[in-house]
C-alpha cells in the first residue's frame, strides 16, 4: 500500500502503465494507456495476443495467404515461395522460379499478359509467343507464331517443304 513503486521498474506508480509489471520503457504500441508487456492486445486490433498472428501490428482480419501462421501484414513472404516480399516479382502467388518472359517485372503466374504482346493471356492464342496479330492460318486456335503446324497440313513446321501452304504429300 505505501510502495509507490510495486513493480519496481522504476516509474513511480501514479504514471506507470504496467503498475505490477517491470515496463521502465513505458512501451505502448496500441496508446491504449496499458503498456506492451501488460497489454492483452498490444496492437489494438481486437484480437487478444494470444490468438492474435500478427501481434504488433493490427491485423483485425487475421488474413495469412500461405497460412504460415504469420499473419499477411508481418509476413516478410506472404506467398510462402522462399523469395522475400521486396524481391518477389508476385507478392501474393508462390513463383519460386520468378519466371518473367517479357521481363516487365510481373511475374509471368501473376502476369496478365505473359508475354507482353498487349494482347491478355484469356484473349491470346499464344500465351507465351508474342502475337500481337493475332495470325492463325489454319484456324485451330493456337496462332502461327506458336503452332508447330502452321498450315495444319499435319507436317511439322520444321519438315514442311510449303510451311504455309497445306500440302500433306
Amino acid at each position: 500500500m505505501c510502495d509507490d513503486d510495486i513493480d519496481g521498474d522504476g516509474v513511480p506508480n501514479g504514471g506507470d502503465n504496467c503498475v505490477r509489471t517491470p515496463n521502465p520503457a513505458q512501451e505502448d504500441l496500441d496508446q491504449d494507456g496499458q503498456g506492451d508487456v501488460c497489454d492483452d492486445d498490444i496492437d489494438g486490433d481486437g484480437i487478444p495476443n494470444d490468438g492474435d498472428n500478427c501481434v504488433i501490428v493490427p491485423n483485425g482480419n487475421q488474413a495469412d495467404l500461405d497460412q504460415d501462421g504469420i499473419g499477411d501484414v508481418c509476413d516478410d513472404d506472404i506467398d510462402g515461395d522462399g523469395i522475400p516480399n521486396g524481391g518477389d516479382n508476385c507478392v501474393r502467388t508462390p513463383n519460386a522460379d520468378q519466371a518473367d518472359l517479357d521481363d516487365d517485372g510481373q511475374g509471368d503466374v501473376c502476369d496478365d499478359d505473359i508475354d507482353g504482346d498487349g494482347i491478355p493471356n484469356g484473349g491470346d492464342n499464344c500465351v507465351r509467343t508474342p502475337n500481337a496479330n493475332q495470325a492463325d492460318l489454319d484456324q485451330d486456335g493456337q496462332g502461327d507464331a506458336c503452332d508447330p503446324d502452321i498450315d495444319g497440313d499435319g507436317i511439322p513446321n520444321d519438315g514442311d517443304n510449303c510451311v504455309r501452304t497445306p500440302n500433306a504429300d
